[in-house]
């Protein structure tokens, strides 16, 4: 559960335009990725793997989303951290575009996500009890 101090601190920190590390984020998305995709091998098939990969790691790399303040630079770098881990899941080549596998997987591109959960958290916000979340949103 996130405190809400720390949900108030980050807010206040992202409105000062300071800029948030996704260092840590990125780096426990790979550590459960790295975890995970030894121990499954070739021996499960990629859907269950992805399945895996989405309900384990992806909110590792997605934890207080909420609150970036995503730049084309953030975005971009998210969306190849996602896509890499798709084309190592479905064995592709690095050249090749992951949207045909994100249809096939019925899965959005990581920065639509993001933006989904952004929205949903300000509306939350908008329909919170406290003024001074009402105030911040």
């Amino acid at each position: 559960m996130v405190n809400k101090s720390e949900i108030l601190r980050s807010l206040f920190n992202w409105w000062s335009c300071f800029k948030i590390d996704l260092t840590a984020a990125k780096g426990k998305y790979y550590g459960c990725f790295n975890t995970i995709m030894p121990v499954i091998g070739n021996q499960v098939k990629e859907i269950m793997a992805l399945h895996l990969v989405k309900s384990y790691c992806l909110p590792q790399l997605m934890y207080r989303c909420e609150i970036w303040p995503l730049n084309s630079v953030n975005i971009r770098e998210i969306d190849i951290i996602w896509n890499n881990g798709l084309r190592h899941i479905f064995n592709c080549c690095w050249r090749e575009s992951v949207k045909p596998l994100q249809f096939y997987c019925q899965t959005l591109p990581i920065s639509y996500l993001i933006g989904e959960r952004q929205l949903l958290f300000y509306r939350k916000l908008l329909c919170s009890d406290n003024i001074v979340l009402r105030t911040l949103a």
